[in-house]
């Protein structure tokens, strides 16, 4: 609950965005330490459920209603289209690491991919458009109006 109202009520969410892939580059990095003692990826899975969990949908759609006044609901599709579009460019790229070197090598390798994409949002979000002199997007189309009951039967 505190958490929840620290993000919504100002300027950390590109912390809490930070801190969510730094839990995730943890996780993985402890995926790649321990890749046979149960308690070490029972611990590792922690780490990246809370990372994921911070770092998800929640973020997301209170920046996107930040930055967007209208087509918020088309603006949220497309950023869960960019997890999808993750699940599908990063196993082949993953499968080919394992292939080539070790599953722990490529859980490594997406710790460090974790912990570089989370400094790059550090460094380039901005919580609310007016922190870069900008106003929240605004729709230039009128609304269309809906039909009524009796003109659809």
């Amino acid at each position: 609950m505190f958490l929840w109202r620290a993000i919504t009520a100002g300027s950390i969410a590109a912390l809490v965005l930070f801190v969510a892939s730094i839990c995730v580059a943890i996780g993985f990095g402890l995926y790649a330490l321990n890749t046979e003692s149960y308690a070490g990826l029972c611990v590792a899975s922690v780490f990246t459920g809370l990372g994921y969990g911070l770092g998800g949908m929640i973020c997301s759609t209170m920046l996107i209603g930040r930055w967007f006044e209208t087509n918020v609901a088309t603006v949220a599709g497309i950023a869960a289209v960019g997890s999808g579009v993750a699940a599908v460019v990063l196993p082949p790229i993953v499968v080919a690491v394992v292939n080539v070197t070790s599953l722990s090598a490529a859980f490594a390798l997406e710790a460090a991919l974790a912990l570089l994409l989370g400094l790059l949002v550090f460094a380039l979000l901005r919580n609310f458009p007016e922190d870069m002199g900008l106003k929240p997007y605004v729709s230039k189309k009128p609304k269309r109006a809906r039909a009524s009951r009796s003109a659809l039967a």
